[in-house]
């Protein structure tokens, strides 16, 4: 009996110091931060302490350290730790550190976080407690690299110069389009945007028919005689507009949603002034005409004349509007669309002749559609604009453009090296 109850004794101590031994293992730093520099690709020396406690005796020890995805943004792709895990200890006497140098692959434009965890092993398995407040959990921030040249991460200004397209006249190219767009990002969630640019934009077509006309001229040239031609009919109209606006534009943009899977999406809210040509060409056809003739009235003659063949006018324009904007960049492609509602404040011609204008000013809702695009390896921008307004046709712009980061400015005026 006391030998059975001696055994019992030995079985339970030695499994006590077996499955109840800690070991102090940390990380030098459990939070870490990497500053924003210039170099994308960077190499992180993580360091590891390991201790065992005064009472117990570790052997054949296995360290291992791994990456805890849940907590971790930084793709692993981006992610290099050299082969040296699990790390086998054959007896652990005294302290030792353990560097692991890890290779980061970063952004230029978003905060990431890598988070390690340690565990170890005695024998490959049975666990062993960590003896440490953080129980072998580390984190690192990552913060983006900043751009050569200015240094400045936050500041994002480009210049667009190209051409736009009637897409109604067979495509063809037609008046210069040039664009500068300054981007500064205040916060990781706030960014303003402001910028001048010079366009042209075109409507469908407005057709409207059995509009009535009258006309009143002297049917002889002697100035003696009392009777006048009176013309009156109607006519139909097909109106084509153009728009050439040179505007300058202030936009605030708070991200909501960060995807880089997908898009990022921010809300929106600005305002734009500029000056805008207008020019009006209208085709006149399915005339129907009556002329009579009539005695010279006394008084004012009333007459509704035919519109012009076309004419044109320089006005104010004024847009305030919010709205939703989605952002998707890679290293390929930059792409914006954006949803915009708003008021725009403009002047309508009530009626134009070559004696007299006359202008309404309206101030009514509109809609706006953006999709930017913009290919990054050849620097090369697609965009097509739509704007909705109350009573009026579409007003549609489509650009193609070379885009040019101004802050590799400098490369265009380097001197042209020429084979020797």
């Amino acid at each position: 009996m006391s030998k059975n109850i001696l055994l019992i004794l030995l079985v339970t101590v030695f499994a006590n110091n077996v499955y109840s031994q800690k070991i102090k293992i940390n990380f030098e730093t459990s939070n870490d931060t990497i500053a924003s520099s210039q170099g994308q690709e960077i190499t992180k020396h993580v360091k590891i302490i390991v201790k065992k406690d005064s009472t117990s005796t570790l052997k054949n020890l296995t360290l291992k350290m791994e990456i805890v995805k849940g907590k971790s943004n930084l793709k692993p792709d981006n992610i290099f730790i050299p082969q040296i895990f699990p790390y086998a200890i054959a007896d652990l006497k005294k302290e030792i550190i353990i560097d692991v140098p890890i290779k980061l692959s970063r952004d230029n434009a978003h905060d990431r976080i890598l988070s390690l965890q340690l565990t170890a092993f005695k024998n490959d398995t049975v666990k062993v407690d960590i003896d440490d407040d953080k129980k072998g959990f580390a984190e690192i921030y990552i913060e983006p690299y900043k751009l050569n040249l200015n240094d400045d991460p936050d500041f994002e200004p480009l210049l667009f110069a190209g051409t736009n397209f009637d897409l109604l006249d067979g495509g063809k190219p037609k008046e210069l389009y040039v664009r500068l767009n300054l981007f500064w990002r205040i916060t990781p969630k706030n960014y303003l945007q402001l910028g001048i640019y010079s366009n042209r934009t075109f409507t469908t077509p407005d057709s409207v028919g059995n509009i009535p006309f009258s006309s009143i001229f002297r049917t002889k040239k002697n100035i003696t005689d009392t009777t006048l031609s009176s013309v009156s009919g109607t006519y139909s109209r097909k109106s084509s507009y153009t728009y050439e606006p040179i505007a300058i534009y202030f936009e605030y943009h708070k991200k909501i949603i960060d995807n880089d899977r997908l898009a990022s999406i921010f809300v929106t809210g600005g305002m734009e002034i500029g000056i805008v040509k207008t020019t009006i060409k209208n085709e006149i056809s399915n005339i129907v005409a009556d002329t009579t003739v009539i005695k010279i009235p006394q008084g004012r003659i009333v007459q509704t004349p035919m519109a012009d063949k076309g004419f044109d006018f320089l006005r104010p324009n004024y847009l305030t509007y919010l709205g939703v904007m989605f952002l998707k960049d890679n290293d390929d492609f930059n792409i914006k669309f954006q949803f915009l509602a708003g008021f725009n404040n403009y002047w309508n011609p009530v009626f134009i002749s070559k004696s007299m204008d006359v202008f309404k000013r309206e101030n009514d809702l509109y809609s706006a559609t953006k999709l930017n695009v913009i290919i990054k390896k050849v620097g090369i921008g697609l965009g097509i604009e739509m704007l909705l307004r109350q009573n009026t046709p579409a007003v549609i712009s489509a650009t193609l453009s070379k885009v040019i980061n101004l802050k590799d400015i400098k490369s265009l005026f380097n001197p042209i090296s020429s084979i020797k």
